[in-house]
């Protein structure tokens, strides 16, 4: 999954 769904979940889900 992409980083960009970060955008819309709550999670940080940023790269390295």
């Amino acid at each position: 999954m992409p980083w960009s769904i970060s955008l819309s979940s709550p999670r940080c889900a940023c790269p390295p």
